[in-house]
């Protein structure tokens, strides 16, 4: 009975873990897709990505995404940047941790994050619906 008990527990945790899939994330109707911006498919029922840009500043990367609330309640999400080496390396750093905010009601809101140091040359800005 217990095998049985701990079978289903694994095939429920698996399921559940496959849920969280990633989409490629495209701005407007023609927009090319950014594929360094992800999010998972739960983000999409209340939230799209108006905007994705990248440039440098003082040497640093810097990136910011601007995302839309598209429902009148609030919403909660988590993002957090990973921030990669030239070698395609993460570069560790308090930014890699994922961050909550809360979404009002269709409000927009700028994700903005820049990168601890000049080694960083790519960026990966991960955005998903908070589990409450």
């Amino acid at each position: 009975m217990k095998k049985i008990v701990l079978s289903a527990c694994v095939a429920c945790a698996l399921a559940l873990a496959g849920c969280r899939s990633t989409d490629t994330v495209y701005v407007g109707d023609t927009a090319p897709p950014y594929r360094w911006v992800q999010t998972d498919r739960d983000l999409s029922a209340f939230a799209k990505v108006v905007s994705a840009r990248r440039d440098r500043q003082n040497d640093l990367l810097r990136v910011q995404v601007e995302l839309k609330n598209t429902r009148r309640r609030e919403e909660r999400i988590v993002y957090r940047f990973v921030w990669l080496d030239e070698k395609g390396f993460e570069i560790n750093s308090i930014q890699n941790e994922w961050q909550p905010r809360i979404l009002g009601g269709y409000e927009t809101v700028q994700l903005v994050g820049i990168a601890p140091s000049p080694q960083a040359t790519d960026c990966i800005v991960k955005i998903q619906e908070s589990v409450r």
